[in-house]
């Protein structure tokens, strides 16, 4: 193994050992001894890539939400009320949260971090800004109400994976953003089965 691919091994395991210890306790009781004693290496190898404990969180959320934005700009901007084509979009944003599970389960759980928590509310407020493009109180709350709609349900499927898929969300987003909360709970009430 060379050095490069050594050096980035070493970060990705101190990465690693902070979002496992995250699933285990608030990120305040976290130490930097309990981060370099899962990954067994000496303090001066943490401090070769990192401040502190801070700084190591900012670089991962950081990587996170730059990937995000890439994400977000691969993707045709939501700018149509077309079923499909909201259901699509929705399942390929979807889609990075499902490969980076691991981080967002840590980062969004009970002992994680809600300033990350709250930029990615804002960047989902930006994203439906670009559907909801008139001004107004009615509008703000709308967009607000299918913002915190977004995040409550990544958020139940990050912590119920076995329950639903990415699939399924997207598709009950999409209903419910199409048909209302209530319309759509009450054409869920007439079915004998329900959707999911």
């Amino acid at each position: 193994m060379n050095y490069f691919h050594k050096t980035d091994y070493t970060n990705q395991q101190i990465q690693t050992a902070l979002l496992t210890l995250i699933e285990q306790k608030p990120f305040e009781q976290i130490s930097v001894n309990d981060i370099i004693g899962v990954v067994h290496c000496a303090r001066s190898t943490f401090y070769r890539y990192y401040d502190d404990k801070y700084d190591l969180l900012q670089t991962i959320e950081g990587q996170l939400l730059k990937k995000i934005e890439h994400q977000r700009q691969r993707v045709t901007p939501l700018t149509t009320t077309d079923q499909h084509f909201i259901q699509t979009s929705l399942e390929s944003g979807l889609q990075y949260f499902q490969e980076n599970f691991k981080e967002f389960h840590a980062l969004l759980g009970p002992n994680g971090d809600h300033q990350f928590e709250n930029q990615l509310e804002v960047g989902f407020d930006q994203r439906y800004a670009q559907v909801i493009t008139a001004t107004g109180v009615n509008y703000e709350l709308i967009r607000v109400s299918i913002t915190a709609m977004s995040l409550q349900m990544l958020k139940y499927w990050l912590f119920n994976p076995e329950k639903i898929s990415t699939t399924e969300i997207a598709t009950v987003m999409t209903q419910i953003m199409a048909e209302g909360p209530l319309n759509y709970l009450q054409r869920l009430s007439n079915q004998t089965t329900p959707d999911v």
